[in-house]
């Protein structure tokens, strides 16, 4: 554990974890209200169509998970992908738009490619084999802390101040995650 305390790299990878799930499930609680008012969806319907969207990340993640491993600067694909979530997750609540669902569908897919790319990058940031299972652990502490605090804070964001102020949020979260990945240092080769 003493090691897991001085590998940064673990850390930062835990917190562009958490900036993920900050952006992911601010967008997940705020879309839904957003195809009800947009488009006339019911609660009902609108839940039921960002349920399936998610559900179809499973087979993006699955593409991602073969082409990710083929790509060796995982932290420039990292800024990209980052980068076009935060866009796209911002822009959904900014400006207002009769194609939300479209957009929604276009979040799903870099929102699947950031999940699998965290996931293939975690043990790269281990220095041995011991902390491998360290690395996973705290980017599922990343992950659960970003739902933990987005969820609730997207809530109070859009019943106090509105669409603007959760895409605003989301820029915000985006830009704390490239900050974190911009000097992000993996080594490939450890783990091959």
């Amino acid at each position: 554990i003493n090691s897991l305390l001085k590998n940064k790299t673990i850390w930062r990878i835990g917190l562009i974890a958490f900036m993920f799930a900050c952006i992911s499930f601010t967008f997940n609680v705020s879309v839904s209200p957003l195809l009800q008012q947009n488009l006339n969806f019911s609660l009902g319907k609108a839940s039921l169509l960002v349920a399936v969207l998610y559900f179809t990340e499973i087979f993006y993640s699955s593409s991602y998970g073969l082409l990710i491993g083929k790509i060796k600067d995982k932290r420039k694909l990292m800024i990209v992908t980052f980068l076009c979530l935060g866009i796209i997750g911002s822009l959904s609540f900014i400006i207002e738009t009769r194609y939300v669902i479209l957009i929604l569908c276009i979040f799903m897919v870099f929102d699947a490619s950031n999940a699998t790319i965290l996931w293939d990058v975690a043990p790269m940031s281990a220095r041995n084999s011991n902390e491998i299972s360290l690395s996973v652990g705290v980017l599922n502490i990343g992950l659960n802390s970003g739902i933990l605090i987005a969820t609730p804070l997207a809530g109070y964001l859009l019943e106090s101040f509105g669409y603007f102020s959760v895409g605003i949020a989301i820029v915000v979260f985006m830009i704390i995650g490239l900050l974190l990945i911009k000097n992000l240092s993996i080594n490939i080769e450890r783990v091959n």
